[in-house]
């Protein structure tokens, strides 16, 4: 049986040596493509963090024919208790009504520039579909 070395990891010279005891000095490392790694690596991390786009319409069917903005198309991952604390934080910054149906906000009148200020802030981009 072939004799067991122990590599010791205190410093030194042992860190000049791999796990299996050959030496790392003839070897050399292409910056070049721990550099492109580095690079990729930030860019997914960036796209975690990506905005979030939402689209928003303007309804003209409620009581009287009244405008009403709809915000649609959000994320699955959001949940309606989520929806629920945006939509407070939005009825009382522009002093109107509002619900939640199906995953979609509904806030009265046409609220759509202030909505679109109000979502950039919290990092979603809203898009305006329709007329």
């Amino acid at each position: 049986m072939a004799k067991k070395h122990k590599i010791h990891l205190d410093g030194g010279s042992d860190l000049k040596s791999d796990l299996w005891g050959n030496s790392c000095s003839h070897q050399k490392i292409n910056t070049s493509k721990l550099n492109q790694f580095a690079l990729r690596a930030e860019e997914h991390s960036d796209n975690k963090h990506s905005i979030i786009k939402i689209r928003s319409r303007l309804l003209k069917n409620g009581k009287g024919c009244k405008p009403v903005t709809e915000l649609y198309e959000w994320p699955t991952s959001i949940t309606d208790s989520d929806l629920k604390k945006i939509l407070l934080k939005m009825k009382q910054s522009f002093g109107c009504g509002g619900t939640v149906k199906d995953k979609r906000i509904e806030l009265q009148g046409d609220k759509c520039a202030e909505a679109d200020q109000h979502l950039s802030k919290e990092g979603y981009k809203l898009i305006r579909s329709g007329g």
